[in-house]
């Protein structure tokens, strides 16, 4: 007569290890860890890919570690009800880490086909056409996330830098290294910059009238050694356009500058300085009167 075979009432140790230790506790550990990294708002490619990369391959050895433990678990005990509950609640944690996938994968800035396109054929800047307007220069970062515009503002050039712009939705920092130029022009540059929620950075010199784009950015920031002169409010050959209203046009941008958080003390300093001379004010000064939103 056969012997009789009486399930064990003890817990399964491999199982529990199985379901508990290698499975949920591993799960949350690499779920803390993604939620560090996602709050670093990671752009990279090949870095996002490889966390992915990883934490899938690990809840796949997790996945079959704990199929393999529950099916010799069953086969031991007969107990149905653990063996699937350990599966749901591996599924579910599955979810949540699916969920954290996509939610990291999300802060890559490039669609799928332009990063297969940047992986195999890398492509150049798009070139810029400045060829016709010697006084500025327009030059795009190969990563296309930052564009430099150096030399005087013109009406004729705003075309050609709201082109840039517009062309390229990567774009988030607008690079100047100008001594001013046409206000209106600058003002134009101010607008398409604000418009696209751009941020700015001076690298060398910005003056004159090019306080406006500057002001235009979300953050501002200035590279060591930068500078930004300030002079009285004025019009370039003023006798050419008697239709404009100097004081109107001072108050237009006074407060433009004012709903960029440039204190009333600068304000008053800027547009009270005499025009025959430009005032270099410190970093220092210049983040105190928000100006600078950050070093």
């Amino acid at each position: 007569m056969g012997a009789i075979r009486i399930a064990d009432s003890r817990p399964d140790r491999s199982f529990v290890s199985a379901l508990y230790l290698y499975g949920l506790a591993l799960r949350f550990v690499t779920l803390a860890a993604i939620s560090v990294v996602d709050h670093h708002n990671l752009e990279h490619l090949m870095i996002v890919s490889a966390i992915i990369l990883a934490d899938g391959s690990v809840f796949v050895w997790q996945w079959s570690h704990y199929a393999r433990v529950a099916k010799q678990h069953f086969l031991n005990t007969g107990r149905f009800f653990s063996w699937l509950i350990g599966y749901i609640l591996l599924f579910l944690v599955g979810l949540v880490s699916v969920y954290q996938w996509w939610n990291i994968a999300q802060n890559v800035s490039l669609s799928p086909r332009e990063w297969v396109e940047q992986i195999v054929e890398p492509k150049p800047p798009a070139p810029l056409n400045t060829e016709d307007h010697p006084r500025y220069k327009l030059h795009l970062s190969g990563d296309r996330k930052t564009l430099s515009m150096t030399g005087v503002f013109e009406k004729k050039g705003v075309v050609a830098f709201e082109n840039a712009v517009n062309q390229n939705p990567q774009l988030t920092r607008i690079t100047l290294d100008s001594h001013g130029g046409d206000l209106f022009a600058a003002r134009d540059i101010a607008r398409a910059i604000s418009d696209r929620g751009l941020n700015t950075h001076i690298d060398r010199m910005c003056s004159a009238t090019c306080i406006l784009p500057f002001a235009a950015g979300i953050q501002r920031t200035m590279g060591i050694g930068a500078e930004m002169g300030f002079h009285a409010y004025g019009l370039d050959f003023l006798k050419f356009t008697p239709y404009i209203d100097l004081a109107e046009e001072k108050n237009y941008d006074r407060r433009f500058l004012q709903s960029r958080n440039f204190s009333s003390e600068i304000l008053d300093s800027l547009f009270a300085t005499d025009r025959s001379i430009l005032w270099f004010p410190s970093q220092i000064e210049l983040a105190k009167a928000g100006v600078v939103t950050a070093q």
